[in-house]
């Protein structure tokens, strides 16, 4: 019976599959997981140098894969990684790339002052998982401002989430509580996790125990401290993020 030319290249790309993703595993834990910085200087940089290597690795890997009637090389994906991996060398070297450069928030209308700008992904990420773990706390049987209050006095680490040093912390908790839960923020991403998430939490707050709750409440606060603690503020970057365990983010 003659083999069906499909199959053979389905299992011949399978064959030079798992070599080329355990060289990609390597590569990645090789750019993320070893040689920790030991110099000082802009940190921001560094992780900047380990994003572009691990995008290059990326590109190498589909630039190696051999899908059937595929080509992804061919097809240019391999290319966009690359390209994108040379943007950002070049902000190392003080050139932005259109692609990579901020783009301008529209105004109400003329004579009309700009708006505040937007806080970054990985800050409202960190505040999602705040709110989160508060929300854990309020079903167990806290009332909001103690569970702010708990949050604010176990976890200081969650300062560096706050948009001004000098607002209070619980007072930021609460804030950011009430714009995710009516959805004011301007990062819609983190608004359909939080949507999602707060999905999900319905469903698993009807059959546990208080006790449950609210350690999954805390648990929740020191996972948000812990990516406070890693966030780029002002051009460094704390010594948590040198290496990323394989429970980072």
């Amino acid at each position: 019976m003659k083999r069906d030319p499909r199959e053979f290249a389905t299992s011949q790309f399978l064959v030079g599959f798992f070599p080329a993703f355990i060289e990609l595993a390597e590569r990645l834990e090789e750019v993320f997981c070893r040689n920790p910085e030991k110099r000082k200087g802009d940190r921001s940089e560094t992780l900047r140098t380990r994003y572009r290597l691990a995008i290059h690795a990326l590109a190498v890997f589909f630039d190696h894969l051999d899908v059937p009637d595929q080509d992804l090389a061919t097809k240019g994906v391999a290319l966009r990684f690359a390209q994108l991996a040379m943007m950002l060398d070049d902000l190392t070297n003080g050139i932005t790339h259109p692609v990579l450069a901020p783009s301008r928030r529209k105004v109400g209308g003329k004579g009309k002052k700009r708006g505040r700008s937007q806080d970054r992904f990985d800050v409202w990420r960190a505040r999602n998982l705040a709110v989160l773990g508060i929300e854990f706390l309020v079903v167990s049987g806290y009332d909001p401002a103690r569970a702010a209050k708990l949050a604010a006095k176990k976890y200081p680490s969650l300062d560096r989430l706050k948009r001004n040093k000098s607002d209070n912390r619980e007072t930021a908790l609460l804030s950011w509580r009430k714009n995710l839960s009516e959805g004011k923020i301007s990062n819609e991403i983190v608004g359909d996790i939080h949507s999602d998430s707060s999905k999900l939490m319905a469903l698993v707050t009807s059959y546990p125990s208080a006790a449950w709750k609210e350690r999954a409440g805390l648990d929740l606060l020191a996972k948000a401290a812990r990516e406070a603690e890693q966030l780029i503020v002002g051009g460094e970057i704390s010594k948590a993020t040198t290496t990323v365990s394989r429970s980072g983010y």
